[in-house]
């Protein structure tokens, strides 16, 4: 009987550390509205309840409505390539954030953000 080894040198060394830069990613993109709520607020004029929608709300409801059917597909695909397209996927409605011409924009664009980023977590805990 053939019994698998688990991976072994390089290919573990290099899945780890892509593991660890997604993880750090997301904990600095997380902590990245705070930091930046206030001058976000002076430059499309804010008003606290906006700011609030902005930091609190719009960060969670994304993530309640598409936590389940995300990660029923994480146990259903391949998650090498799932990760690969939350990344993509992230990492332009990231890059729309950065171009927001309006608050409704970046709303938009921060919500629609947060369950890819949110599942990326998800998909590298299980490889």
């Amino acid at each position: 009987m053939y019994v698998e080894r688990p991976p072994r040198g390089l290919y573990v060394r290099y899945v780890l550390l892509t593991l660890l830069a997604v993880y750090m990613v997301h904990h600095l993109d997380r902590v990245a509205i705070a930091l930046l709520l206030e001058p976000i607020g002076r430059e499309f004029r804010l008003s606290d309840s906006a700011r609030g929608l902005l930091a609190g709300m719009g960060y969670a409801i994304p993530f309640a409505i598409a936590g389940i059917p995300l990660g029923l597909l994480i146990d259903r695909v391949n998650r090498v390539k799932l990760l690969a397209t939350l990344l993509c996927v992230w990492s332009g409605l990231t890059a729309l954030c950065a171009v927001a011409s309006g608050f409704g924009w970046l709303l938009a664009a921060r919500c629609w953000r947060r369950p890819p980023r949110s599942r990326c977590r998800r998909c590298g805990s299980r490889c």
